[in-house]
């Protein structure tokens, strides 16, 4: 979701950027946040609701499209050579946790992406 928006919008979807983890990509204060929390969330989502309804909008279909596909199925294809997570896991080869580079993850999607596929 990250890396589309960026390509689509050319603005971040978050403040945080993703890290360069062992087995792919990772926002840590969000995985952080779901390992640990057990609550519903709603009070977030109505503030984002609230302030950016089109952020929502677009992760809700995010959401709708991906959430039954294997966690493998979704990461692999962004950890194989040439892609900005392993761009920056070769550029800190001995750093997990290194920040994914905003110019490389909107290139890469961006040359992915069906022009007129508003996703």
């Amino acid at each position: 979701s990250y890396g589309v928006w960026l390509a689509r919008r050319g603005e971040r979807l978050t403040a945080e950027h993703p890290q360069v983890w062992q087995f792919g990509p990772v926002f840590p204060r969000a995985y952080n946040r779901c390992r640990k929390d057990n609550g519903s969330g709603q009070d977030e989502y109505m503030d984002l609701l609230e302030a950016n309804p089109e952020v929502v909008k677009f992760l809700e279909e995010r959401f709708r499209r991906y959430a039954w596909v294997p966690a493998k199925s979704l990461t692999e294809p962004h950890t194989v050579k040439g892609t900005p997570w392993d761009d920056a896991r070769l550029a800190s080869p001995d750093k997990w946790g290194a920040a994914m580079s905003d110019d490389n993850i909107r290139t890469w999607f961006s040359s992915r992406l069906a022009p007129s596929s508003g996703q």
